[in-house]
């Protein structure tokens, strides 16, 4: 069996509540830099939700051009 100690930071957001745990003994620098990792990561998670969202654009139809003739044809 082990037995193991963490510290827990709580914060609840409307229905949900989130939690960060480190380990006993970690440094607070060690968990500012945890969590700016886990930042970086929701927020690129953020950006793929987003462009999921976007409508697909369309292809432009375009007319094809029209070619004068050369003169003696």
């Amino acid at each position: 069996m082990e037995t193991k100690q963490y510290v827990t930071l709580e914060v609840t957001k409307g229905e949900f509540t989130f939690s960060f745990q480190m380990p006993h003994g970690a440094s607070w620098g060690n968990a500012i830099d945890a969590s700016y990792e886990v930042l970086q990561k929701l927020n690129e998670l953020s950006l793929q939700s987003m462009q999921s969202l976007k409508p697909a654009a369309e292809p432009v139809a375009t007319e094809p051009e029209a070619v004068e003739p050369q003169e003696g044809e």
